[in-house]
């Protein structure tokens, strides 16, 4: 019992501690870019990332997949979770506060529930699903009109296809990678290196655009860290820090994280960099959360499908535990009871070993739940 309480009180800390660095993630952002173009800067964030999650993939001794179907999968995830989300965002937040562009980015559930509803039929948007993304679509309307954190309209649109990306990423991730049972560093450091090569390619093409435009400034201390913390921390272990809290606690409780980052932004970019505070624009951000809240809502039939999760789990168990009473009947019937006796204690000490162990309830819980690799939200 001290054991699980403690697991769980590292998990939480991991839980803030991604609340925290994703949230000052857009503070690094415009910090940067005062030094480095959009296109030099994701280049940069993409190395770091990449090498960070090559680093633990070598020290945790993993393999990479040799599945060039499941490389072309991963190489369309990382078009739309990385390279395209975090070209056109960095681009945005040159003329968005960062408050704003972080409250724009709880938009990103209700993008995914409307790509997941089109890419997966057989999970249908149900009411709740329908009036959330209603009341999304008139928090973004709100912030858009209001637009108080400072910003203009083409920044705005820049800074909305980051969710949109994101949303569309994780429902094609969703359908053909999760199913894959690929770990979540794995998973990352599949997408990363992916994005990196994506990017390090369209390069050439893009130095005559905005993209590579901006970023005249001095390359100060401030800029090198900020630089630093947005690839290695944010981007490299944050999503490390993802795929532990998601084993831990699933995917649901992890997505809360984008309703927790907009506070981290907004006070960040009030306190740092003197970004004014406008109501309405708040307001937005709140309505998007409402509709993201409501649009989680389980329908009966995802209910109903728990309820049989749920009873599959108790099924399971009880079979396990009859074929086991089932298996020491018939050692005492050939070998008689002394024999058997000692064959069943040897048989328990073998089990502790790990081998041969029946699954248990939470191994069983994992393996249902398809969401549960990687779905990290990040700037």
């Amino acid at each position: 019992m001290l054991g699980s309480s403690r697991g769980t009180g590292r998990i939480a800390v991991v839980y803030l501690a991604l609340t925290l660095i994703w949230g000052a993630s857009f503070l690094f952002l415009k910090v940067a870019l005062t030094a480095t173009s959009p296109l030099v800067l994701v280049l940069l964030r993409l190395l770091l990332a990449a090498g960070t999650l090559a680093v633990i993939m070598v020290a945790t001794r993993r393999s990479w997949p040799r599945d060039r179907v499941l490389w072309g999968h991963q190489a369309v995830v990382s078009l739309l979770l990385c390279v395209v989300p975090y070209l056109v965002v960095a681009w945005g937040a040159q003329y968005v506060g960062t408050g704003l562009a972080g409250i724009i980015t709880a938009a990103t559930p209700m993008t995914t529930v409307l790509f997941t509803a089109v890419l997966l039929p057989s999970e249908r948007l149900g009411r709740p699903g329908v009036v959330g993304l209603v009341l999304g679509a008139v928090g973004v309307v709100i912030i858009v009109g209001g637009d108080g954190l400072g910003g203009s309209i083409p920044g705005l649109l820049a800074c909305l296809a980051g969710p949109v990306c994101f949303g569309a990423g994780y429902a094609y991730q969703r359908r053909f990678v999760s199913a894959r049972g690929l770990d979540g560093v794995t998973e990352a450091s599949m997408q990363m290196v992916l994005a990196l090569g994506m990017t390090a390619l369209v390069a050439p093409v893009l130095l005559d655009s905005p993209l590579a435009q901006g970023g005249d400034g001095p390359v100060t201390l401030a800029v090198v860290l900020a630089l630093a913390a947005l690839g290695i921390v944010s981007t490299g272990l944050g999503f490390v820090g993802n795929a532990v809290v998601l084993q831990a606690w699933g995917a649901q409780r992890t997505a809360s994280i984008t309703y927790l980052m907009p506070v981290v932004t907004v006070t960040l970019g009030v306190l740092f960099l003197g970004e004014s505070l406008e109501w309405l624009s708040v307001a937005g951000g709140v309505v998007v959360v409402i509709g993201v809240l409501v649009g989680r809502v389980p329908t009966p039939t995802e209910t109903l499908e728990a309820e049989v999760v749920l009873e599959a789990e108790r099924i399971l168990t009880a079979s396990c535990e009859v074929l086991e009473s089932a298996e020491e009947a018939l050692v005492r019937a050939e070998l008689g009871p002394d024999e058997a006796l000692g064959h069943a204690s040897a048989g328990r000490v073998a089990e502790s070993g790990g081998e041969g162990a029946a699954p248990e309830l939470g191994d069983t819980q994992d393996a249902v739940e398809p969401l549960a690799s990687s779905e990290p939200f990040t700037a």
